[in-house]
């Protein structure tokens, strides 16, 4: 990612982030309408599944010039029972919900660089999510926590 793209998504951010809320709330509704096999996953009360969204977002968000640090976190992610549990296709449908989101939320401010710069984004995350996945499939419970 170059520092343009950098600066697009910070500043998408900055200008979602007093209505974060209703886009989570976007995000989801488009979400279970694209892919409704998600749903099961996101049983959680909504303000809290929300809260739990923009948390992550902003880690990625403000992650992606320390991958060092960004890494770690998204591998242990990776190793969560739900994210193993998901599917390609599942992925690919909360990329479109989200690159929908966005389009929606920011309007005229979501130009190409700013869709290239969140696509790059949640292609480099869920790729890292996958691949730690990937590595606890087969494990032993306490083989998790070690890998942990």
């Amino acid at each position: 990612m170059n520092k343009l793209e950098f600066e697009a998504i910070r500043s998408n951010w900055e200008a979602i982030r007093p209505n974060a809320r209703f886009a989570a709330r976007l995000f989801y509704t488009r979400l279970l309408l694209i892919d409704p096999s998600l749903g099961p996953l996101f049983r959680r009360n909504p303000e809290e599944q929300s809260q739990r969204l923009l948390r992550a977002i902003g880690i990625a968000v403000y992650g992606i010039s320390q991958p060092r640090i960004l890494q770690p976190l998204l591998r242990m992610l990776g190793r969560h029972h739900v994210v193993r549990r998901m599917t390609p296709s599942q992925f690919e449908s909360i990329g479109q919900a989200m690159l929908w989101t966005l389009r929606i939320v920011l309007d005229e401010a979501f130009d190409r660089t700013s869709r290239r710069a969140w696509d790059n984004l949640y292609r480099s995350v869920s790729g890292t999510l996958r691949d730690a996945s990937r590595e606890t499939q087969g494990l032993l419970p306490t083989e998790l926590l070690a890998a942990a």
